[in-house]
Parts: structure tokens; C-alpha cells; sequence
């Protein structure tokens, strides 16, 4: 028998080399945990392995011990004809090498961003993917030991090794050991560039072990520490760079407070669901899937809700899954809630309206105390209420509360409101489209998906929605509603009408589409919205304000942007799919999108043609 070396780390592995030979030479002799005992001091050792070699011997591999200094061990072979044994010293030094590791801040996204106008703040390890180069820091409780290497090993989100690095740089400190990662890999070639575009976004896991140098079958884990892995985006894209805060939109107007914040990176929940969520995504696409699932799953830990009115009726028809039982809605389980929390943008946070009566309000801030629990409420304003009914208000007002502690109360700062509840909070979360798609937003940004919001107006109801860029596939903006309709949105519905909002009927019977238009001087993302909602939604039914039948088809070819003063053309595409000859008034309007309190719409500008359409036929007519 030999041992591969005459001295080993504390607990370290021991390579021992044995063959069996007789009088006559002959070395045919297997050897077997059956046929074969290992003493190290006199005591039985484990071993972990046995390995036919090809010059015939064969590696047995056992512990060392962990006492350092001077030590035996003992081999004997038992065949049918006879028994063997041998036996060598050697010694252990030291102990057990331990130490951290750990991922450096230095390099990541934020000290890449820091001079933008709008800089990230993860304040945590994250890079972009083949962009940012990650710093590896081992700290050993002890020196390096003498015949040995650090080894860093990176892992990405499906635990498979892509990356190996063999040497690190010594700092001036001689148990610290850094590594710059420059997304190469050393496995095969040193320094061998990695493809970063099929490198998956996600967890990453970076270990740290100490190698033997003559032979790296001896390793010793040290430990590990993770890391995360962006999408890679630069300066020139828009959505990291233009603005931080949208305003809130709503029917009766635009508010005058910038209060919606999408670059959220502060709330380490945000980057953490979103993560998680898409961990393992390669391509920009593969993320929005993963993070439009994530946006309609609000469960009360991932988001505020709020609403701007009485929206009881977008909950019975909009067949999400209100009740959080996987699937759609049934009939009989419509939202029936008529209390609602309320953001207003010219007030400030803090309102809670009850939507039938909105002379009624409670102070999101204030104090809310319950008398005699069947006789009368008083909020924070001191407004009395002996009506049992106003015990539901005053639990939608704890229940925003709570909502707004857990997730955007980290540091606890939001007082508690003082008293006993009137009755149980409404277990169902709540959000509107601006809360789906301001969240979506941060989780899209989060994750280095260029992201922003879109809002336009079909009718009198407002309504937000999400733009994301496919950078890692047309490179072109794409709608996502993560508001409307259960797994899929109205932009992913195929071919149903239902979610197509379309369609507008007039009082008088002529029926148009129209459109309401925000200013392009105020936020530059949102021209051509036309356009966008029906190339996704296929087709605009329009249906007679007196009967159910079709009249014609509708498609708007695309809209420009409007610029004060200048004609602009719109085409539309009219299909007649009936079997008689239609005459029909086609009308479109310029809308504004700014309404003062208590106005009504009214058109800045529009366009009036009478047109007649052959039975099962189309055309294109330039308005």
C-alpha cells in the first residue's frame, strides 16, 4: 500500500493506493468493503470508496483524523488464500479550515447606476446579467494552508454548475481571498467567456472550497452565499431613465400629485417575490409570463389596494379569482363589498369612502374608536354612526390599515389604530387596474424587464395597464393587463369579445368607437394607443343602442400622435359580416383626458361620414 501524500488537513480525505499480488506475482485479487479492513491509530475507519485503477491497484478512500500531528494506518486484505496487511504514518496539520464567504456589493447594478437620473437602490447583490461583474470574498478563520488553492464555483437557479475559477488574487490580507468574476469560465480553458444570453435570470449560488493543488480529487468546502442575476439594461432605455412616479388617473380627471411609484426597489419584497417568481427565466418573454401570474395573485402580502369608486361590478364580471380557490369565479361567488379604501391623489393618502354615501369617511391616519358595540362608531373625526352597518366601514378602514403596514410599512412607522375591530376585516384583497399594473411594473423593473405604464380611456371608466420591452426578442413594446380576466388578459383573449371594451353606444343610436387620448407633451409612452388595443383584441364589435344584432365591425388602423393645431388622418376598417348592404354614420372624437371635478366629457375634435358597405364586405375609410 501507499499514501498519495505524508500529510493531510484535519478531517481531510486520504487517498490510499493497495494491491494484493501472491508468491507468483499474479494481482487478480478484487478488493472489497467484504475482504478488507482500515485502522488509522488502531480504530476501525470508514470507507468511502473504492476505485479499480488502471494499473491494476486500487484508491481506497478514508478520513483523516482530526487530531493534528503524527498518525498510523493499518491495512488488511482477506482472500482464500491467505491474508495481507500493511501499514504507513502520516501526519495532520491544523484544524479543520472554516471561514465566509460572501458576495460583495461592490460592482453590482447599483454602483453601475448610480450616477443616472434615476438610480437603482437594491442595496443587495444584484448584477445584470454579463454586465455587471460580481466580487467573491472568501475569509478563512486561519491561513491558507501549504498545497492549497481557493476554488469558486458559480451555480445558476437549476443548481448546474456553469463556472469554475481555479485562482483567486490575495488581498493584502492573507486569509481574505477575492475573486472577480467576469462571467468566464476556467473548467476547461481559463478565461473561457460564458454565452450570457442563455445564462438563466434568478438565485445564484457562488461556493468556495480549498483544492489540494497535486490533486483536486482533495477539496474542502468551505461554504456559500447567493447572489442575483438581472436582465442586462443600460441608459439609453427609456423606462430606467425617463421617470419614478406616475400619476393617478382616474374618470373624473387626472390628479395633480405624482403619487405612484415604480421604481420600488427600496421594498426588498418586491425584488424577492419577483425573483422568485421568474428564477430560471432566459428571455425577457419567459419573465413577463412568470410575472403576470405573480401580479394577479395579490393575497394582501404584496400590495396596497385602493379603489376611486364603487367598483363592486368590474369584481362580479371580470371573472378573477376573487375567492383564491385556483379557479374561475362561479355565479354565485360575485364580489359583493360596497366599501372600498380610497387614494386621493389631491388629498393624500388616507381616506376610506363608503362608495354609496361619499359624505362618509373614516382617516386612513386617524383614530378609530368603537362605543358600546351595538350602538355607535366614532372615527378619528369624531363622526358618530348608530347605524350597525357602519361596523363593515370601519373594518375596511383596519383592514387598510393592516394592508398598508405589511407592505409598505417595513419599519413598522404607521401607528396602529387604537380600539377593538367592530368586525372581522374582509379576508378578500382588493386592487383596481392602477394597483395590478403599478405593481407589475415594479416587479417587471425589478428584474431588468423595461417596463412602464399605458392608460387610455374606452368609456367613462378609466383604466392602466402595463407596456414591457422584449429585449431579448423583437426588441419591440408589447401590452400586458394583468387586471382583466383570469390567467389571461384581455390582450391574450384570442378571440373573445367580452373583454373588448371597444364598443360605445350613443344615446341617439349611432354607434362609434372612440377613444380618449392622454397629451403626448405630458408622458411620451402612450401614443398610438388605438392601435395597440386593437391589434391585440382582433376585432371592435359595435352593437345598436336598440337592438342586439351587428352592424358592422370596427378596426382603427392606427392612431398618431395628436399635435395641437395639425389635421391628423385616422383609417378605420369597417367589415359588414351580414348578408344585406349597410348604411351606417361612422364617428370618431378626440377626447380629452383631463376633466375638472364634476365635468362631463366632451369632444375636442372629431369627424362625422355617412358610408354605405355591400353585404359581406370590408373596407377602409380615412377619417
Amino acid at each position: 500500500m501507499r499514501l498519495d501524500k505524508a500529510e493531510y488537513l484535519s478531517d481531510g480525505e486520504i487517498n490510499i493506493y493497495a494491491q494484493v499480488i501472491d508468491a507468483e506475482g499474479n494481482s487478480n485479487f478484487p478488493l472489497t468493503r467484504d475482504n478488507m479492513e482500515v485502522k488509522i491509530d488502531g480504530e476501525a475507519a470508514n470507507i468511502e470508496d473504492i476505485i479499480v485503477q488502471p494499473n491494476g491497484e486500487y484508491l481506497v478512500r478514508v478520513k483523516a483524523p482530526t487530531d493534528p500531528g503524527e498518525h498510523s494506518i493499518w491495512m488488511q486484505v482477506v482472500t482464500s488464500q491467505g491474508s495481507a496487511s500493511d501499514s504507513q504514518s502520516f501526519r495532520v496539520s491544523g484544524e479543520i479550515p472554516t471561514g465566509t464567504v460572501s458576495v460583495s456589493l461592490n460592482g453590482s447594478v447599483d454602483d453601475a447606476t448610480q450616477n443616472w437620473k434615476y438610480p437603482t437602490h437594491y442595496k443587495a447583490p444584484v448584477f445584470r446579467r454579463g454586465m455587471d461583474n460580481p466580487t467573491f470574498i472568501l475569509i478563512l478563520d486561519n491561513e491558507l494552508p501549504a498545497g492549497y488553492r481557493v476554488r469558486f464555483e458559480v451555480y445558476n437557479p437549476n443548481n448546474q454548475r456553469i463556472a469554475m475559477r481555479r485562482f483567486s488574487i490575495n488581498s493584502p490580507n492573507p486569509k481574505e481571498f477575492n475573486c472577480l468574476w467576469k462571467w468566464d469560465d476556467d473548467s476547461i480553458v481559463p478565461g473561457l467567456p460564458l454565452d450570457t444570453s442563455s445564462i438563466p435570470i434568478g438565485i445564484y449560488r457562488v461556493n468556495a472550497s480549498l483544492v489540494n493543488i497535486n490533486d483536486p480529487i482533495d477539496k474542502h468546502n468551505i461554504g456559500s452565499d447567493e447572489f442575483y442575476v438581472i436582465f442586462e439594461f443600460d441608459e439609453n432605455q427609456e423606462s430606467f431613465v425617463t421617470w419614478d412616479t406616475e400619476p393617478g388617473y382616474w374618470s373624473g380627471g387626472v390628479n395633480d400629485r405624482h403619487d405612484h411609484s415604480l421604481h420600488i426597489y427600496d421594498h426588498r419584497e418586491i425584488l424577492k417575490n419577483a425573483i422568485e417568481w421568474a428564477n430560471g427565466a432566459v428571455t425577457t418573454e419567459d419573465a413577463v409570463d412568470d410575472i403576470s401570474e405573480l401580479a394577479r395573485r395579490i393575497d394582501g402580502q404584496m400590495v396596497y389596494h385602493h379603489a376611486l369608486t364603487d367598483e363592486t361590478w368590474v369584481f362580479r364580471l371580470d371573472e378573477y379569482d376573487n375567492d383564491f380557490d385556483t379557479q374561475p369565479d362561479e355565479a354565485d361567488e360575485n364580489w359583493n363589498y360596497n366599501y372600498e379604501p380610497y387614494t386621493d391623489g389631491r388629498s393624500g393618502l388616507g381616506r376610506a369612502y363608503n362608495t354609496s354615501d361619499v359624505t362618509c369617511r373614516l382617516s386612513v391616519f386617524g383614530r378609530c374608536i368603537i362605543k358600546n358595540y351595538d350602538r355607535a362608531w366614532v372615527d378619528g373625526s369624531g363622526n358618530t354612526y348608530t347605524d350597525r352597518s357602519r361596523a363593515d366601514r370601519i373594518a375596511w378602514y383596519l383592514d387598510t390599515v393592516e394592508m398598508l403596514k405589511e407592505d409598505f410599512d417595513p419599519e413598522d412607522r404607521i401607528p396602529d389604530p387604537e380600539g377593538p375591530t367592530a368586525s372581522e376585516p374582509h379576508q378578500h384583497s382588493l386592487g383596481v387596474c392602477d394597483d395590478y399594473a403599478m405593481v407589475a411594473v415594479g416587479y417587471l423593473r425589478a428584474i431588468g424587464v423595461p417596463s412602464r405604464l399605458a392608460t387610455g380611456w374606452f368609456d367613462s371608466d378609466g383604466h392602466t395597464w402595463v407596456q414591457w420591452n422584449n429585449v431579448t426578442g423583437d426588441e419591440k413594446w408589447h401590452h400586458l393587463d394583468v387586471d382583466y380576466g383570469y390567467k389571461h388578459s384581455e390582450w391574450e383573449a384570442e378571440d373573445s369579445w367580452k373583454y373588448n371594451r371597444l364598443y360605445y353606444h350613443t344615446d341617439d343610436g349611432i354607434t362609434w368607437d372612440h377613444i380618449w387620448v392622454r397629451d403626448s407633451e405630458d408622458v411620451n409612452d402612450v401614443i398610438d394607443i388605438a392601435g395597440g388595443y386593437n391589434r391585440l383584441t382582433h376585432r371592435s364589435m359595435a352593437y345598436s343602442t336598440t337592438r342586439s344584432e351587428i352592424i358592422c365591425n370596427y378596426k382603427i388602423l392606427g392612431v398618431p400622435t395628436f399635435k395641437p393645431g395639425k389635421e391628423t388622418t385616422i383609417s378605420i376598417n369597417i367589415t359588414n359580416p351580414t348578408s344585406e348592404s349597410k348604411t351606417i354614420n361612422v364617428t370618431v372624437l378626440l377626447i380629452s383626458s383631463y376633466l375638472p371635478p364634476g365635468g362631463t366629457p366632451s369632444p375636442l375634435t372629431g369627424a362625422t361620414k355617412q358610408v354605405t358597405i355591400p353585404a359581406n364586405s370590408e373596407m377602409i375609410e380615412e377619417m
